[in-house]
């Protein structure tokens, strides 16, 4: 399975931050990466100033092995739905009780831009992340029309 990511040039590599975000707490090594170009592109846009989208950035092609086990956390999962997934606290909760785990390498959980599709988050210090390569790059500009 190949899934996408969009990054500054500068940290387009399979190396994770360490920051704070939707499905971890700070300290916790993943790389978010979505299932498709498009969803890559909104959860930039979505977490972006608009300034920040008229710079290059790169596209990655993450390639995840076919057999690697794959935690899911499905949008049908939640009780609440939406006022679930919007719950920043719950998910990164559900995210480091996996992280700290080491039950995958890979979660899969909805998008909050659209539940319907997903992101891959990749647990950078899991063993099996070895096996998760970059297999291409290529430059990624956003187009001049996004929050005009």
């Amino acid at each position: 399975m190949v899934v996408y990511r969009i990054s500054n040039p500068v940290f387009a590599q399979l190396t994770a931050s360490g920051y704070e975000a939707r499905w971890n707490f700070k300290e916790s090594y993943v790389l978010y990466t979505s299932q498709n170009i498009s969803l890559a592109c909104l959860e930039n846009v979505v977490h972006r100033q608009e300034v920040l989208l008229r710079i290059p950035y790169t596209l990655m092609y993450v390639e995840i092995p076919d057999d690697m086990s794959i935690k899911i956390i499905d949008y049908q999962d939640f009780p609440n739905k939406l006022i679930d997934l919007e719950d920043k606290s719950l998910c990164q909760n559900m995210g480091d009780d996996w992280y700290q785990s080491k039950e995958t390498c890979i979660l899969k959980v909805p998008s909050i831009i659209i539940p319907q599709e997903f992101n891959y988050i990749i647990n950078t210090k899991h063993p099996d992340f070895k096996q998760i390569k970059l297999i291409n790059k290529e430059e990624f500009w956003f187009d001049r029309r996004i929050k005009k």
